[in-house]
């Protein structure tokens, strides 16, 4: 288990719990599958600043389902010149694939850096 540096959350608000940011993590990667950038972005925004780990973990999910949604409206206008089926057809084997491996690194409190992303959120 990776220890992180501590996390100064706001005084209101208690940190996460190491089984929360488990259980947190996997959701927001899971999650992703089905509901693309949305999901991502709720739980960083709720989870950003009481855990160090679901806000490395929430920038690096935003990144990857941004980069998605640059890749599948690539894609669209590929799919004019008929190669773009193929393309959105591995970008969502791709999607599901990267989730699932981060969702299985959330579960051990590691970030998982998705391949193929663009760095919108820069990772501390």
């Amino acid at each position: 288990m990776t220890d992180y540096p501590p996390q100064h959350p706001d005084p209101a608000q208690p940190p996460v719990s190491p089984n929360d940011e488990k259980t947190m993590g996997i959701l927001m990667h899971v999650l992703a599958i089905f509901f693309g950038f949305l999901s991502p972005l709720i739980f960083w925004l709720i989870f950003k600043d009481r855990s160090y780990v679901l806000d490395q973990q929430g920038r690096t999910a935003l990144n990857w389902n941004i980069s998605a949604m640059i890749y599948y409206v690539v894609s669209f206008i590929l799919a004019f010149i008929l190669i773009g089926f193929l393309t959105m057809l591995v970008i969502y084997v791709l999607h599901i694939i990267f989730s699932i491996l981060a969702a299985v690194k959330a579960s051990d409190r590691v970030i998982y850096k998705y391949p193929l992303s663009i760095p919108f959120l820069k990772l501390s």
